[in-house]
């Protein structure tokens, strides 16, 4: 961690919590014990002290607080890991390649997409599945402790072949057949709640 980084995260931290002792001996102390942080993960983790803690109290274990919002629970992200995986896997079941699919957590985007999409994992084997499982909770961990957008849905077999052939607004085809009803080329992404809100770094999508 750079210097700049490390002083500028304290600094806010003071300019939030006038009764914090960030004395310049304090903050040599301090220093090595917060060193294997990155960047980011140390940034993060001040902003989000800012934001969300109310008061430090006198004998606040400031280094240990720091830590736990850069690096979370372990056990706490090993489990929304599973839980992002199996509302993932309901989903492939339930709906396919050809819907659009937008989970409440946006760091999935980035591990199906990292994994080669939400299409080509619709059509994985078994077999595969096991090894694509322990990839995606591996990614989990590292996307949801970095800052940074993910993508607004994964696209499904309707939305990407209509876009590739230029059907981009609802149409209707009643001139043509009365039989036919007004038809939407791209349609919106199914809503799927994966059922925890509490991501460490949870970002605004694209």
């Amino acid at each position: 961690m750079k210097n700049q980084t490390y002083a500028k995260g304290m600094a806010l931290l003071s300019s939030i919590f006038g009764n914090l002792d960030l004395s310049e001996e304090k903050l040599k102390i301090l220093r090595p014990l917060l060193d294997d942080l990155n960047e980011e993960q140390f940034l993060g983790a001040t902003e989000i002290i800012c934001r969300e803690t109310k008061e430090i109290y006198p004998g606040t274990n400031i280094v240990a607080l720091i830590r736990e919002k850069a690096l979370g629970s372990k056990i706490g992200l090993q489990a929304q890991a599973i839980m992002a995986w199996e509302a993932f896997r309901i989903a492939i079941e339930r709906y396919g390649s050809y819907q659009s699919i937008k989970f409440d957590d946006p760091v999935i985007h980035s591990c199906i997409e990292s994994l080669g999409g939400w299409i080509r994992l619709c059509q994985t084997d078994i077999g595969e599945m096991v090894w694509q499982e322990k990839k995606f909770k591996e990614l989990y961990g590292v996307f949801v402790m970095q800052k940074g957008v993910h993508p607004k849905q994964l696209v499904g077999r309707i939305k990407k072949e209509n876009t590739l052939n230029g059907y981009t607004e609802p149409m209707s085809y009643a001139q043509l057949d009365s039989r036919f009803e007004q038809f939407n080329p791209i349609p919106d992404p199914i809503w799927i709640d994966t059922g925890h809100h509490d991501v460490p770094y949870r970002r605004l999508e694209e």
